[in-house]
């Protein structure tokens, strides 16, 4: 029977503490003091690089990574000439961060040795001589104890503190400092001890905290969250103050006389301060505890506890929860202990296992609940067990229980044993687990090329396991050099078949990087997902295919996409040549494209010879966007772009012989235009041939308007029109009386009538209606009555021997016309 948990605890004040093994032995041979150290998040991963000269140059052969477990994950050739390497850190992504003495700055994003690098653009004779890093960024100190921040790696964001630094500690030299990294509305800064005291420094200020205890202190340390700060003075007194520097929360004297080689906090409870062969532990109290080991150690903060490594095991110091201290406590009579106990009798067959459960009855639920959280911190796989069995013998006494938690409970407790196991070495905790999610912890094992266990973890959860079977295609392209293109496709179709439809896009990519096109194109033939397919084409300059693919899409935006990568990336002549005889992409390219690059189409029209769409664009720009003639520049510019037109349509024989009448019709428009403008001392320009007629109709006498109506070549019929129009619009009515009887109209004179009646004139528009020949008496008599010559209704109605309009004409007429109208009808022998 395993031990009681409890056994291993030890007590700061009325706080439980302990230490657990991760990995009692670890499968390395290393010495942490010679080597450069760093601890991913969760321990997944421990990168190492060889320091033979202690501090100082950094020189060695290969980055070390290795699990938590200490098995080599990946070696990373590491030359000398590239440069010594300052210090080691993680990011929240598992990208290893490497930050070298000259300010360049490698962020490896996998374990095969594939980086993005960066440099800080330090001046000539500076240095970076630490970094300290979060999750997303790091702060490099320089060698003139001036510090720069890296607030982000992909966007290389970089802050400089060092004209604040430079004012604020002149004269005075950095002995330790902190990184305070940006959190919620928290922003990022810094704090340094120097000979006089603490100060912080921020993005825009430098703030003197006004603490002389903390001058020359050999160390600091922030909570990840929270409001305190300690110290390890030049003293060997460990301070606990305030953020604000303005109370001492906790103080205690050490009596380890070496000098301290890292400090982190525990959560927010208590502060880790690791010596050459030992870790003491100091909470709020004057109170402490103390670990000793056979090597150096490095600290890894996390946010329920710290990770100790040291040269041959891996631990994990936390604070007991609450749950686990009420249940595994000696003498504990909370009700999960009854539970918990309960499962001892029950396996020794004795009758106090129903005697415990009558004796929680009341707290059996609490009791359950409090055995699943405990299960839930356990590493102990003996111990998950015994727990959760626990829980499962109270739910059989109890009527209504939400299994929820306990199955949760189970499921989450199965994947964390089955990355603890030696093989993986990611040592997670359960508070770990659920801040980390799932999803992220999958990508973790990708990254480590643990497919199969991603496989099962995903498929355990309810996952989506596609992503996964990607990764591996990916690897296996990469690392099957052996094989021909047709037996990797087969290989790895073979894989994804049951799959389908699932996206190839990335092992296609992953193929045409390791320079085998044509399996990437075979791969992206399978790929359902033409957005996908397209711009991987483009960028392995199948520019053909892509546009082929694009065109049978039948996607526009698509297409429009394909078209303008094309066009930025190859010359003219060839991106014309590509689209020719494309009739899907030459709409798109002249209805889209176009509208933003103009000359693009004329270059196109140029390069295909086509000069009726050339000279089109040609008028389209000199008409186009109201551009109206207003000087005499505007002429001279119109007329040499006509002329212009004029001969390029000349190069293009029979098939432009009509638009080439059409620009000199334009032409002499434009001469006459000019003509007029002189001779009748008004603006003739940007009018229609009908429009400068009406304007010399109404500045000019009927006979220079009809000169004009030859020079115009308007037609008699239009002429016409337009002469009744003006006139009328300007009751010019006599002159336009004498104008419609000089010569028979060959409109007739109902649009004279029309006009007249239009502006008000009726005795001027009765004129016309005897002359409307066209029409039957009925419509005269109709016009008659409008313009209210009711005499002349009367004589045509009479000549009709109409009688029922002579009835209509009577009643609405005086005594001259009624008695005009009774003597027609007396004529005619009609009746009254």
């Amino acid at each position: 029977m395993n031990a009681n948990p409890s056994l291993g605890w030890e007590r700061l004040q009325d706080v439980f503490y302990r230490i657990r093994e991760c990995c009692p032995t670890l499968n390395w041979s290393q010495d942490l003091s010679k080597n450069l150290v760093a601890v991913a998040p969760f321990s997944s991963t421990i990168a190492m690089f060889s320091n033979k000269f202690g501090t100082g140059a950094v020189h060695g052969t290969f980055i070390k990574v290795y699990s938590g477990s200490g098995s080599e994950v990946c070696s990373i050739p590491w030359l000398n000439s590239n440069g010594d390497i300052v210090a080691l850190g993680w990011n929240d992504q598992m990208h290893l961060i490497v930050v070298l003495s000259s300010g360049k700055t490698r962020v490896y994003s996998n374990f095969e040795g594939d980086f993005t690098e960066f440099s800080l653009g330090l001046s000539t004779g500076e240095t970076v001589k630490e970094a300290k890093f979060w999750s997303s960024g790091m702060v490099v100190r320089l060698s003139n104890d001036q510090f720069v921040a890296v607030t982000s790696y992909k966007r290389r964001v970089m802050l400089w503190l060092e004209e604040i630094v430079e004012l604020t500690l002149k004269q005075e030299s950095v002995k330790s400092w902190a990184l305070n990294p940006p959190l919620y509305n928290r922003e990022l800064s810094v704090l340094v001890s120097t000979e006089t005291g603490i100060r912080a420094i921020g993005t825009t200020t430098v703030q003197d905290m006004g603490f002389k205890a903390g001058a020359s202190c050999h160390l600091i340390a922030l909570p990840r969250v929270g409001d305190f700060v300690s110290l390890f003075t030049k003293d060997h007194t460990i301070l606990i103050v305030t953020s604000d520097f303005k109370t001492i929360l906790s103080e205690f004297s050490s009596d380890n006389g070496g000098i301290p080689i890292q400090m982190e906090w525990c959560s927010n409870d208590a502060v880790l301060v690791a010596f050459k062969d030992e870790i003491k532990v100091v909470g709020p109290s004057e109170e402490s505890l103390a670990f000793y080991y056979d090597s150096d150690v490095v600290l890894s903060p996390e946010e329920d506890g710290v990770f100790i490594l040291s040269n041959d095991r891996l631990e994990f110091f936390s604070k007991v929860g609450d749950a686990t201290a009420e249940t595994f406590r000696l003498g504990s009579t909370a009700p999960s202990a009854v539970l918990l106990d309960a499962i001892d009798q029950l396996d020794r067959h004795s009758p106090k296992a129903d005697e415990n459960l009558e004796i929680i009855k009341d707290n059996l639920v609490e009791a359950m609940d409090v055995c699943i959280r405990a299960a839930c911190e356990e590493f102990d796989a003996y111990w998950q067990k015994r727990l959760l069995r626990a829980a499962s013998f109270g739910k059989s006494s109890v009527d209504l229980y939400n299994p929820e938690e306990f199955v949760e409970a189970c499921n989450i407790l199965r994947v964390l044993n089955a990355v603890r196991q030696p093989e993986v070495g990611m040592f997670l905790t359960y508070s770990q687990y659920l801040n980390l999610g799932p999803e992220k912890l999958i990508e973790i094992l990708l990254t480590r090329q643990q497919h199969y266990l991603a496989f099962q973890v995903a498929q355990f959860l309810d996952l989506p396991v596609d992503p996964i079977f990607i990764h591996w295609a990916c690897c296996k392209v990469k690392y099957s050099r052996d094989l021909s293109d047709e037996s990797l496709f087969d290989v790895v179709m073979k894989k994804l078949e049951p799959r389908k439809p699932i996206t190839l896009a990335k092992v296609a990519k992953a193929a045409y990087e390791e320079g085998r096109t044509k399996v990437s194109i075979m791969f992206l033939n399978n790929e359902p997902d033409l957005n996908k397919q397209v711009p991987l084409l483009i960028e392995m300059e199948e520019d053909e295919l892509a546009l082929i693919k694009a065109e049978d899409g039948g996607d526009a935006d698509l297409l429009l996409y394909v078209l303008i990568m094309l066009q930025n990336k190859l010359s003219l002549a060839d991106f014309f040549q590509i689209i020719n005889h494309r009739p899907k992409a030459i709409g798109v390219f002249k209805q889209t494209l176009c509208q933003f690059y103009p000359k693009l189409l004329q270059d196109f029209y140029y390069q295909d010879d086509q000069v009726g769409k050339l000279a089109e664009l040609e008028l389209d720009s000199e008409y186009g966007n109201h551009n109206l003639i207003k000087t005499q520049q505007d002429v001279d510019r119109r007329r040499t772009t006509l002329h212009g037109v004029s001969r390029l349509l000349a190069k293009g024989g029979v098939d432009a012989q009509e638009d080439s009448v059409l620009v000199q019709s334009e032409l002499y428009l434009l001469t006459l235009q000019e003509k007029y403008t002189n001779a009748y001392d008004a603006d003739f320009f940007n009018k229609s041939a009908v429009e400068m007629l009406e304007k010399v109709l109404s500045l000019a006498s009927l006979a220079k308007a009809a000169k004009a109506q030859k020079e115009l070549r308007i037609s008699d019929k239009r002429y016409w029109w337009k002469v009744a129009k003006v006139l009328a619009k300007e009751h010019r009515f006599e002159e336009m009386y004498e104008f419609a009887v000089s010569k028979r109209s060959p409109i007739g004179y109902e649009p004279f009538y029309h006009e007249c009646v239009k502006y008000g004139e009726k005795r001027h528009a009765a004129l016309y209606v005897a002359m409307c020949s066209r029409l039957n008496y009925k419509q005269r008599i109709r016009m008659y009555l409008v313009v209210d010559d009711l005499k002349s209704a009367a004589e045509e109605a009479f000549k009709k021997r109409d009688l029922d309009y002579l009835s209509v004409i009577e009643e609405r007429g005086n005594s001259v016309i009624k008695r005009q109208v009774q003597e027609y009808r007396e004529t005619m022998g009609g009746r009254r």
